[in-house]
């Protein structure tokens, strides 16, 4: 069968081209019947809620795209300050980086805090040179 696009798209079972008279091109018309099944299949299809939708899904899909970039580009920062050879894939980078963290946890090079007993204390007698803490205090070393 010929036009079978256009017959699948009009909701047609055939398409009937006359020939023209005196040499002039085919032709195809439509009756009332044809005419009906046609406007009836144009009011079933949802073009303008299936256009919602896309434009939905395409908004999901970049605001998808830019968390997809944001979460990268913090993956390589933290790989880089961590000073940690990026991996191929994010999951791999983000078991190395799992890591480090964990090594980090239970390394035994940690700051001290300074003691505190949850009192307030004096201000004169807070331990402070010229509003600061003293850098040689024992919290401060390391």
């Amino acid at each position: 069968m010929k036009y079978t696009n256009i017959t699948a798209l009009l909701g047609l079972t055939a398409l009937t081209v006359k020939a023209g008279f005196f040499g002039k091109n085919p032709h195809a018309s439509l009756d009332e019947e044809q005419l009906e099944k046609i406007d009836a299949a144009l009011a079933q299809n949802p073009s303008a809620d299936l256009q919602q939708k896309l434009s939905a899904l395409e908004a999901q899909h970049s605001e998808l795209q830019n968390a997809h970039t944001r979460i990268t580009n913090a993956l390589e920062q933290a790989l880089q300050v961590n000073e940690i050879d990026a991996s191929d894939s994010i999951e791999d980078s983000i078991v190395a980086l799992g890591e480090t963290c964990k090594a980090y946890g239970e390394s035994a090079n940690r700051h001290t805090f300074a003691a505190h007993n949850g009192q307030d204390q004096d201000p004169s007698t807070d331990g402070l040179i010229d509003g600061y803490f003293n850098p040689n205090d024992q919290h401060n070393k390391i």
